[in-house]
């Protein structure tokens, strides 16, 4: 009996859920990591989610465009670092051919975790982003890109490295309740 209760509870359960059910599209990008002037680089480009609409009786919602280009460094503690600057940037598409310029950026936020919630943390960290990448310039597809990061000193010194990296696309299909996702949230 008690099996049976649980099973009964189980449906209803599952039966809620996909009350309100959307479909969400993906249009994500693989994230890459390389280890550069002694730290680990993280290259992605970020979507966002775009307005929910209906077609055809279904409920959908896409997370796409406007994408923005992330660089996360993290460097040992060893390096003493101001800042984090990319240059010279250039997205190549993979299937267009087509060659997307932007511009240079720079971050002179450097997190510390030692500071504020991790004292055992290995490296501090930096992120400099281009956004902004809307569909009338930048399409779904992989991309080729290349940059020059240069990473600041304390002292005044930069150091540069040439990378060029594949943005891979990685389309995912996602089916949430409107229902469970209102009455979740915080």
């Amino acid at each position: 009996m008690f099996l049976k209760l649980n099973k009964a509870v189980f449906a209803l359960l599952v039966a809620l859920v996909m009350f309100g059910c959307r479909e969400y599209n993906l249009y994500r990008y693989e994230p890459v990591t390389l280890d550069i002037l002694g730290g680990s680089l993280v290259v992605a480009a970020e979507g966002s989610y775009g307005q929910n609409y209906s077609y055809d009786g279904k409920e959908y919602a896409d997370f796409s465009n406007p994408y923005t280009l992330l660089f996360m460094l993290s460097m040992p503690y060893e390096h003493d670092i101001a800042g984090l600057r990319i240059t010279n940037i250039d997205l190549t598409g993979d299937e267009s051919g087509k060659t997307i310029s932007l511009e240079d950026t720079q971050s002179d936020r450097v997190n510390d975790p030692r500071k504020r919630t991790d004292p055992k943390a290995e490296a501090r960290t930096v992120i400099a982003a281009v956004g902004g990448l809307t569909s009338e310039k930048f399409s779904y597809e992989s991309y080729v890109l290349t940059a020059t990061v240069v990473v600041l000193g304390k002292d005044g010194t930069e150091k540069k490295e040439e990378i060029s990296v594949l943005l891979k696309t990685s389309f995912t299909k996602q089916k949430r309740s409107d229902w469970f996702d209102k009455y979740m949230s915080v």
